[in-house]
């Protein structure tokens, strides 16, 4: 219902995996690995993972390893969220919290960490006993959404735009070997 698991993935999705493999010119094993790697990583206890469901599916219909999640829904909100609030992408991990901090009625007037959990761009990693009590671990479920959370963050304290444009001219010069113009791009 939330997510695929695993052995979901590797059941349901065994032709997929096998065409898209051979069309990609890797190995299943790789495939494998990029999809965890990617889209795998949500999680409500700590202990079992999901893949994202959209993020699978558009994967095989692309055949692409990109980032699916952004697409699926309007950020729009979080983007003021994160603007109004000067919300950095470390301070959100750098604590546990513990279950009662979920208890907030207004998931509006939450700490910033646990209303990105909320909303799916945090995720839980694990559990650290303290004594009797239990603290949650948060971290980015996957690449997808930590690179998702990156330009949103970008966008909002720093009003960045045009972010696909400036990485594709960096991508170019480090593969042209060309530091210069690399280094001009960076200052920019």
């Amino acid at each position: 219902m939330l997510g695929y698991t695993q052995e979901e993935l590797e059941f349901y999705f065994k032709d997929h995996i096998k065409e898209t493999s051979e069309e990609m010119g890797i190995s299943e094993e790789e495939l494998l690995k990029g999809l965890k790697e990617y889209y795998n990583g949500f999680s409500f206890d700590g202990e079992h993972y999901v893949y994202n469901p959209f993020s699978i599916l558009k994967f095989f219909e692309e055949k692409k390893f990109q980032n699916y999640w952004f697409e699926s829904g309007s950020p729009s909100f979080l983007y003021e969220y994160i603007k109004n609030r000067k919300i950095t992408y470390e301070d959100l991990v750098k604590e546990t919290v513990s279950a009662m901090d979920f208890s907030t009625r207004e998931i509006e007037d939450a700490n910033a960490n646990i209303f990105f959990t909320q909303a799916g761009y945090l995720t839980f990693k694990g559990i650290k006993k303290l004594g009797l009590k239990e603290k949650y671990i948060l971290d980015y479920p996957n690449i997808e959404v930590k690179s998702s959370f990156s330009r949103l963050i970008l966008e909002a304290n720093y009003g960045l735009k045009g972010l696909d444009e400036a990485e594709n001219i960096i991508y170019e010069k480090i593969y042209d070997n060309d530091i210069e113009r690399l280094i001009e791009e960076i200052k920019k």
